[in-house]
């Protein structure tokens, strides 16, 4: 085996592991958003319940913190890496899309984790609910097709790269994900879900506007100069 075949076979393993150790995480992490069209309290529940567990520290940092590190660093080396060698672009649709979903969330994580995570390491404010309303009450042209791209996004990644991982990996109880029509059904069933649980968030199914600008997040927000909260209360109305 020659060097770079054998550097590639060691950058697919790590990928794969570290994807499917995040795996863990992200899909409860959707699952709780596909709740949020059950209104605030179904949400609220289930975060309160999941973060008593994902962010206790050492689950934090061996769940989620360094296989999502040790993931993106093996995913953009390999992206560098075919481009430097002038390896063809899949032609699979299943494998364009997964490649697409993964510049999607390369693009946003890093926002995400911060808007989310660092306000409760920094501030003692967890996001809840409210906070995710309140950002599409904020800014909706933006924040509402940026929560359904990048739910979208995250969820494809998963069922695909799971489908590429387990394999690798030497499981192969799901022989069934190996079929695109499986991916494409599980996708499209969940990805109907999620935008529910943002259209929830959006107001859709309850009322949300109130809670949202007067909580937490929001006054986070007004006290570090960012918005405006009366402005933003009275131009909903």
């Amino acid at each position: 085996m020659t060097t770079e075949a054998s550097t590639d076979r060691l950058l697919m393993q790590v990928q794969a592991a570290s994807g499917a150790l995040f795996a863990l995480f992200l899909a409860v992490h959707l699952g709780n958003t596909m709740l949020a069209a059950l209104g605030p309290a179904a949400y609220d529940a289930a975060q309160g319940q999941l973060r008593a567990v994902y962010q206790l520290p050492a689950i934090e940092v061996a769940l989620v913190l360094a296989p999502l590190v040790v993931h993106v660093a093996a995913s953009v080396w390999r992206m560098l890496r075919r481009r430097r060698l002038g390896q063809p672009q899949p032609r699979a649709l299943r494998s364009r899309l997964q490649r697409y979903s993964a510049v999607v969330l390369l693009v946003f994580i890093a926002g995400h984790v911060l808007a989310t995570r660092g306000p409760s390491l920094v501030f003692g404010v967890w996001p809840n609910f409210d906070a995710l309303a309140f950002t599409m009450i904020w800014n909706p042209a933006y924040f509402i097709p940026y929560y359904a791209l990048f739910a979208v996004a995250g969820l494809y990644h998963l069922i695909q790269g799971l489908a590429l991982a387990l394999p690798r990996l030497g499981v192969r109880r799901w022989p069934g994900l190996r079929s695109q029509r499986v991916v494409f059904a599980l996708a499209s069933g969940g990805a109907l879900l999620l935008l529910l649980g943002v259209a929830g968030f959006a107001g859709a199914f309850s009322e949300v506007r109130e809670g949202a600008v007067d909580g937490s997040y929001a006054r986070l927000l007004e006290e570090l100069g960012l918005v405006d909260r009366a402005a933003i209360a009275g131009a909903s109305e």
